[in-house]
């Protein structure tokens, strides 16, 4: 590492659940627990300075996140966009030198996954993402040198185009399957049960 590491996760959590149907999928049951709590749980122990989630104004996605520790912000633009809801987070940030960004649907993340992702060692312009078996997933770390452009972001866009743009992308090989599932429909609920 080249530079003290203060890591931020920024768990984006304001989707509006339009493939799942009419309930919320991340207040949807998994295990006797929420979906969205299980996801949190995998960054409880890893070294982060902070964990921040974004959600919509919700008083029981907010309950859920502070009961995992989680700083809760709003992006009252949640219907714009996960772009918005990237922008949102980026913009607490205030002393970190890197953020991981994750998915609130998703449930069986392993925490060996979260902590090995906030220590990846990529210096001050690096991006690092998980893959299982050659295929990218989630969380994607980022080093503050892209801050500027994450907060941008607008719409639907996630951070595609700043990865495409990046010289400095670093693939760490996980053996987690879950990097790769998120929760977007009921019969991908199901299939998670345990």
């Amino acid at each position: 590492m080249t530079q003290q590491r203060n890591t931020a996760a920024i768990v984006l959590a304001a989707g509006a659940s339009q493939r799942f149907g009419a309930a919320d999928k991340l207040q949807a049951d998994l295990d006797n627990d929420t979906v969205l709590s299980r996801s949190l749980a995998a960054y409880r122990d890893a070294p982060l300075a902070r964990k921040i989630a974004v959600i919509r104004p919700d008083k029981n996605l907010a309950a859920i996140c502070e009961a995992a520790g989680f700083e809760v912000h709003i992006n009252h633009q949640a219907d714009s966009g996960m772009g918005t809801s990237i922008a949102t987070g980026i913009a607490t940030l205030q002393r970190e030198t890197h953020a991981l960004i994750g998915l609130g649907d998703m449930p069986r993340l392993m925490p060996q996954t979260i902590a090995l992702l906030s220590q990846a060692p990529i210096n001050t312009t690096g991006i690092a993402i998980p893959t299982y078996q050659k295929a990218r997933g989630h969380p994607r770390l980022f080093a503050a040198a892209h801050f500027q452009s994450l907060s941008a972001l607008s719409g639907d866009m996630g951070g595609k185009r700043i990865i495409e743009s990046c010289q400095n992308v670093m693939e760490i090989a996980v053996d987690d399957a879950a990097i790769m599932l998120d929760i977007d429909t009921q019969d991908q609920l199901g299939a998670a049960q345990l």
